[in-house]
């Protein structure tokens, strides 16, 4: 027997899940990207940089990611245009090459791991009210974490962060409008005085390291861009849109918290501790002080999304890029072996980082700060290595970047090099 209603339902609803189907191919790794990003770099270090300067470092923060977009951009284009990963990218350049961007980015990926998985479990702790060590909730934390990308691998990633980028934008954007009233409260200037001392020159390449994102999640963008042309296919003008996209929420969302920063602690007086269960307290308790006792859940949730979706996206991410760079030094005619590594990459960065919880998770704020440090330095490396890849023979002519994206680069290059000089200048003459 024939049932009308379902036939023509049928019809009416294809074209609606037609358009659906096409709107979410052009998004997943730029989501991811920004989970990624929205961090560490956010919440502790945009946060610091209001509470201790005010609104004067949001110009610094523009201008950090308007130089570092086109390592970035490279990094997509050249996935979407070539079907290869950026470390084999990296590898048409030279060996040499590859091992100074692998030993960069293993450096980074451990620190990355313990930092963001000691952040995100002091926030969980808060907001469920757990009584357990930060250590152990850390390490668990990254443990169970671990054991969920491993079975889900990209799709769950892409599930999973693309409801967490959702939610802690709208919170985000949320808790700072509520802030707003708060920065004409106080009587400390909004924008003060930044004199380049050792001491100033230091905080602001902390907070510019991973700015809007350390410089090696390139190498993972590119990695995610091809799990997602494998899942669903796009095209390069799709991969391009979703990566503008999650770039610029990266960069509202740094200095969102830097407004909340500004507005809650500058000029109060008030220090945020440095280690990170005391840090994340303070400040949602400080917050919640100025803005009313209705906030506490929107700032909790909120900093929970950020920092357990940026903890998703980089356990996936890490392994990603150190398996593509053992593909790329051990079986360099077969980039496709970078699979086999995945899940030895996976233990590895999660060993290491564990232990790496039991020595630095008491001086929490100075980690974060030499971590990022580190990767400000490595900026110009990663901005000139990724215009070689970029401009190389394999990529297709209508994919390569035009003179002005080019000389915006080289520009970023000189840019980044005179800050790094200038800071070890300045510790170098006055000690370490």
């Amino acid at each position: 027997m024939n049932h009308p209603s379902s036939q023509s339902s049928s019809p009416a609803n294809s074209p609606a899940r037609d358009r659906f189907a096409r709107l979410r191919a052009r998004f997943g790794p730029g989501l991811i990207f920004a989970a990624a990003a929205v961090g560490t770099s956010h919440i502790v270090q945009s946060t610091r940089a209001g509470a201790g300067y005010g609104l004067t470092l949001g110009l610094l923060i523009l201008v950090v990611c308007a130089l570092k977009y086109p390592l970035f951009r490279f990094s997509a284009d050249y996935a979407a245009a070539t079907g290869e990963n950026l470390v084999r990218g990296y590898g048409r350049r030279g060996r040499l090459l590859v091992l100074i961007m692998f030993v960069t980015s293993a450096i980074e990926a451990v620190a990355a791991v313990a930092g963001v998985s000691l952040v995100s479990a002091s926030i969980a702790a808060w907001v469920f009210d757990f009584q357990i060590t930060p250590v152990n909730a850390a390490v668990g934390l990254l443990i169970l974490t671990a054991a969920l990308v491993a079975i889900g691998r990209y799709r769950i990633i892409e599930s999973l962060t693309g409801i967490l980028v959702l939610v802690f934008s709208v919170l985000t954007v949320i808790t700072t409008i509520a802030s707003l009233p708060a920065l004409t409260d106080g009587t400390a200037p909004l924008f003060p005085p930044f004199p380049l001392n050792t001491e100033n020159w230091s905080f602001a390449i902390a907070v510019s390291g991973w700015m809007p994102i350390g410089n090696t999640a390139a190498i993972m963008l590119a990695a995610w861009i091809l799990a997602k042309t494998r899942e669903s296919g796009r095209s390069p003008a799709d991969a391009r849109f979703d990566f503008n996209l999650g770039y610029l929420v990266s960069v509202v969302l740094a200095l969102c918290f830097l407004v909340v920063g500004t507005a809650v602690l500058h000029g109060s007086g008030e220090a945020l501790p440095g280690a990170s269960g005391p840090f994340v307290t303070s400040f949602v308790s400080l917050y919640t002080a100025t803005i009313g006792t209705w906030s506490s859940l929107f700032v909790s949730v909120a900093a929970l999304a950020v920092m357990y979706s940026t903890l998703l996206a980089i356990v996936d991410g890490f392994p990603r890029m150190i398996g593509e760079f053992c593909a790329e030094l051990i079986t360099p005619d077969r980039p496709e072996n970078s699979e086999t590594y995945y899940y030895p990459a996976m233990i590895t960065v999660v060993t290491a980082a564990s232990a790496l919880l039991y020595f630095f998770f008491n001086a929490f704020a100075a980690f974060i700060d030499i971590v990022t440090i580190t990767g400000f330095l490595a900026a110009p490396i990663v901005a000139w290595a990724n215009q070689l890849v970029i401009s190389g023979a394999n990529v297709p002519e209508a994919f390569r970047p035009g003179s002005g994206l080019l000389i915006w680069n080289r520009l970023a290059v000189v840019l980044l090099t005179a800050a790094t000089l200038g800071y070890l200048y300045l510790r170098l003459s006055q000690g370490f």
